[in-house]
């Protein structure tokens, strides 16, 4: 219950501009595997996850709110979890692109119709397949995910095909 008062409260500040954005240098990789490792210490269970990232990106360094991204791709890394197979695989990539660091979070899951791709940033919704899988939630992760990474300058896509599995892909600027 306290989780979901605190998404709410989360949502409430987002929508009323009044989130405050602690910009630092932050190392994109060292958060991401901080991440990987708080969620296979916490229970992610049966599904394997891998940190792969890209040559030109093993020295990057980006000015961003660290506990802003660090919810972000919390929330992003369990959700690919929550709604993997057993046995399956969550792969979190790490790359510089064009001016930007991009985070990529693939599962090969459930995944997400084509008609409910938008819905699900919308705030309570969720997609019938992931209710009636029996995954917790309240369908607010997604829309805080999406406007903290528009705060930070970002950018926040879904693809997804249904039985096969989604990819979250966070782009932000280096500065």
């Amino acid at each position: 219950m306290l989780g979901l008062i605190d998404n709410i409260l989360d949502l409430s500040r987002i929508e009323a501009n009044q989130t405050e954005l602690a910009l630092t240098a932050v190392d994109p990789i060292s958060l991401a595997r901080q991440c990987i490792d708080d969620i296979t210490i916490g229970g992610a269970g049966s599904v394997s996850i891998k940190l792969n990232k890209t040559s030109d990106s093993s020295h990057s360094v980006i000015s961003t709110d660290e506990a802003r991204l660090r919810q972000i791709l919390l929330n992003l890394i369990s959700n690919a979890t929550k709604y993997s197979k057993p046995g399956g695989t969550v792969t979190v990539i790490c790359q510089m692109d064009d001016g930007s660091f991009v985070f990529q979070i693939i599962d090969h899951g459930i995944g997400i119709a084509p008609a409910a791709l938008e819905s699900v940033f919308e705030p309570f919704q969720r997609v019938d397949d992931e209710v009636k899988s029996g995954s917790p939630g309240y369908g607010l992760g997604l829309p805080i995910a999406k406007a903290l990474t528009e705060q930070l300058g970002g950018g926040l896509t879904l693809k997804s095909r249904l039985g096969q599995g989604t990819t979250a892909t966070v782009t932000l600027p280096l500065a």
